[in-house]
């Protein structure tokens, strides 16, 4: 039952599909020996669909009743659970927050300090992070920053993509979502195809890198000796479309109370002044864009919550993966982002 929160109707479904429940037709008046306690009965009986025989008033009124404390004891067990996987999540958090404030007050900002009290192991990247330079010129949730922070890249390979990311922008996000990693990336660019990002793009797909070399040599110079061989698992390749304008939101022209409306619609935090509101507002709107295509498929889970967390959706920590990355979409094309699926 973990996780699962059954409402009445739900729940009853279930107990129906195990066979722990009974329904009954052709309700009428008959004079029968009843299929399930064996007794003679002359009243309003009904026909049992699990048995087929005919069954006293006695025998439904004790299965509906059994079927109606199974069905609340579901409920109950499921709504217990979701309450404990809450609190969990809170005490989580509550630990998380008592780990990184030491840093907090010795001058670290939060979003290292956090990342180190989620996790340790990214502690030196983490620091390497915050001695450098490079990052301060971006907001901290840029997609770089972030991959430090949850210990995808360490500090010296974001520090490199950032170097190319404005010729190699589909290079970098495949480094970060584990397309190839930032060895292959380095041989890539370093064997002739830097600058050349539609030939780049063209071995994510899937292209022989020393092929590709070939094809577009009026336009780069490779050198075959130290060109990396293909990708085994490559990017799928979109077909380039015209994007639909996306509709900017003025939140400069709302007033405090719509915009906390417009944050409760979304499921963000309301509280605060209209700056801090519009604030967080913004700062959802640069997370998801960042992130946009949200992570699919299997144990995406806690790259979700790490976005729902950035973003501050509240009660997320109950929510299944599914449900949760839905959430986010919808909050990002109503917040004005171009989400893809």
């Amino acid at each position: 039952m973990t996780g699962i929160n059954l409402t009445e109707a739900q729940a009853k479904a279930a107990l129906k599909s195990f066979g722990n429940s009974d329904t009954y037709t052709n309700l009428q008046q008959v004079g029968t020996n009843c299929g399930k306690c064996g007794g003679y009965f002359n009243g309003r009986g009904g026909i049992s669909k699990s048995k087929g025989s005919w069954t006293c008033p006695s025998c439904m009124s004790k299965s509906h009743n059994r079927t109606e404390k199974m069905v609340t004891a579901l409920v109950d067990k499921s709504d217990n659970q979701s309450r404990i996987n809450a609190a969990k999540e809170v005490k989580a958090m509550s630990d998380m927050e008592s780990v990184a404030q030491p840093y907090i007050d010795a001058g670290l900002g939060a979003p290292f300090a956090h990342a180190i009290a989620r996790d340790p192991a990214v502690e030196g990247s983490v620091m390497d992070l915050w001695e450098a330079s490079w990052w301060k010129q971006y907001e901290v949730d840029d997609i770089l920053i972030v991959s430090v922070l949850n210990g995808v890249l360490i500090e010296d390979d974001a520090k490199w993509l950032n170097t190319v990311r404005s010729d190699h922008e589909d290079l970098v996000r495949a480094c970060i979502d584990g397309t190839c990693t930032t060895d292959w990336a380095r041989a890539l660019l370093g064997s002739g195809f830097l600058g050349d990002s539609d030939g780049v793009t063209s071995c994510l797909a899937g292209g022989v890198p020393s092929i590709v070399a070939r094809i577009r040599r009026k336009k780069i110079k490779v050198d075959s000796k130290i060109v990396p061989p293909p990708l085994s698992a490559p990017k799928k390749l979109k077909k380039k479309t015209k994007k639909k304008p996306v509709q900017v939101i003025n939140y400069g022209g709302m007033s405090q109370s719509k915009l906390s409306q417009f944050c409760r619609d979304l499921g963000l935090q309301t509280s605060g002044s209209k700056n801090v509101i519009r604030n967080r507002l913004e700062n959802c709107k640069n997370v998801l864009g960042n992130h946009s295509p949200l992570p699919k498929g299997n144990r995406i889970l806690t790259q979700l919550k790490r976005i729902a967390s950035e973003v501050k959706l509240k009660s997320y920590g109950t929510m299944k993966a599914e449900t949760l990355r839905r959430k986010l979409l919808t909050a990002g094309r109503k917040l004005g982002v171009d989400m893809q699926e």
